[in-house]
């Protein structure tokens, strides 16, 4: 098999990256059928290199039996912050090819290595943020939900927002705005909280609302901040759009 040869030539040449692993999801077909392929490639490397590295999360995906929860959790956390910091041109399509095959693996692993439901949430919600950065809006969707009801009370918040943002761009506004406004009940103090929930409100019309957070988030923030440029502009088209739809404006 073609593919399969090509992900064997890249693992062998760079056994520590996970994207080259990643090229056996690509093989399998099947979901369920990948963590057994990657055993049997690791045995197979091992095998032919024995030492080498082999990524933390190949082993935390395909290990009998399964690390321990903290184990994975470590895996899932720094899967994210490399999703976070990938740079490069189109870093998306990149932590799409490269990392998102990993996230339901650990999942999975995290379900056999008898994780709390608190500890699963929050395996879960470290994929979520995987998906997001790589724009994978349904999949972001379902992370989200899923690991909201057993959250830790620390990471609502971000998990309400990845939540809201991946809702809007699935165009289902009222739910977006519903998480927008959990997302600041659980941390009001939040900029960006604050600023997703004045989008959400400009989506779905509400923009006396919307003004009031816009005015706030512009009193708040330094006028040196990276984001207070797109702030003002959101915020002054916010603006045009009540004097036009004022009683007696101009047509």
């Amino acid at each position: 098999d073609v593919a399969l040869a090509a992900a064997r030539d890249s693992i062998q040449a760079f056994p520590g990256e996970p994207g080259a692993w990643g090229m056996l999801a690509q093989v399998s077909g099947e979901q369920s059928a990948l963590p057994e392929l990657i055993y049997a490639e690791r045995t197979r490397l091992l095998a032919l290199m024995p030492g080498t590295s082999v990524p933390a999360l190949v082993d935390a995906a395909c290990a009998e039996p399964p690390p321990n929860a903290g184990a994975v959790m470590q895996v899932a956390e720094e899967l994210a912050a490399r999703a976070v910091h990938m740079d490069g041109s189109n870093p998306q399509d990149r932590i799409k090819r490269e990392l998102s095959w990993a996230a339901p693996l650990l999942k999975s692993a995290a379900l056999k290595s008898g994780a709390t439901a608190p500890d699963t949430a929050g395996i879960v919600a470290a994929c979520a943020l995987v998906y997001n950065t790589a724009q994978m809006w349904p999949e972001t969707e379902a992370a989200c939900a899923e690991a909201l009801p057993n959250a830790a009370p620390d990471a609502q918040a971000t998990l309400h927002l990845l939540h809201s943002n991946a809702l809007a761009q699935l165009s289902r506004k009222d739910e977006a705005l519903a998480a927008a406004r959990e997302a600041v009940q659980n941390a009001p103090g939040r900029m960006d909280a604050q600023w997703n929930l004045a989008q959400r409100l400009t989506e779905t019309g509400r923009d006396k609302e919307s003004a009031f957070v816009y005015k706030m988030l512009i009193q708040q923030l330094p006028n040196t901040a990276p984001q207070y440029g797109r702030i003002a502009q959101e915020y002054a088209r916010v603006l045009q759009q009540l004097q036009t739809s004022a009683p007696g404006a101009s047509p």
